[in-house]
């Protein structure tokens, strides 16, 4: 007798959503091939005795010889010089939750293309990803705004620099002068839309906070 590699699977079978938090129930299947050969001039009738395993469910074959706290005995015939094969099938249910809020677009889409999951879950989760990407958008734009805010400030403090060995009657300190002033009109404009990214930032934060906070569908 040869006991094939088994294999196992795992689908998703439902999902609720209560106060924010994903819940997935996944089904796991786990299967297992035995492979008789008979090379007698009869028929032959064996046990095969499969391992239990906690929390699992024998779903096939449907007919057990006898159960013992740490085996199935699941009787099969096999013909006369005949190869028979005895196909086994457990399951196992899981369930998983995952808390959305801080959870990324991507994370979320793929949770939202599960297609098992009922639909309203699904149009739910899709809403988050979009708040979610909205928030992240902002922070970018934080983010780029900043350093494009600390390579300003690198240049205005060269620019003073040079003006301090130049001569101030000179056209090469009025050039200076100018790219200060135009340096700091910038600084002043992107402090402002920092500023504002930063208001934006905390508002769509707030509203993703929202809608996830009381976010129940079952």
């Amino acid at each position: 007798m040869d006991a094939g590699g088994g294999r196992t699977e795992e689908t998703v079978q439902t999902g609720t959503i209560v106060e924010g938090v994903l819940t997935m129930t996944r089904k796991r299947v786990a299967s297992q091939t035995y492979t008789i050969e008979n090379e007698g001039e009869t028929a032959a009738s064996l046990i095969i005795e499969h391992p239990r395993r906690s929390g699992w469910t024998l779903a096939v074959p449907s007919d057990v010889e006898e159960r013992t706290a740490s085996v199935y005995r699941l009787r099969t015939t096999v013909g006369a010089g005949e190869t028979g094969e005895l196909a086994v099938e457990e399951t196992k249910m899981l369930t998983r939750r995952h808390q959305l809020l801080g959870t990324d677009r991507d994370q979320l889409l793929s949770y939202a293309r599960t297609g098992a999951l009922p639909d309203d879950v699904q149009d739910a989760l899709e809403k988050a990803a979009d708040l979610q990407q909205k928030v992240s958008r902002t922070k970018n734009q934080l983010s780029q705004a900043r350093r494009d805010l600390d390579r300003l400030r690198s240049k205005q403090s060269r620019i003073r620099e040079n003006m301090k060995a130049v001569e101030q009657s000179s056209d090469y300190y009025q050039r200076l002068l100018d790219k200060l002033s135009s340096t700091e009109d910038r600084i002043e404009s992107l402090n402002e839309r920092i500023a504002t990214f930063e208001e934006e930032r905390g508002e769509r934060s707030d509203r993703l906070g929202r809608y996830l906070q009381d976010l129940t569908i079952d």
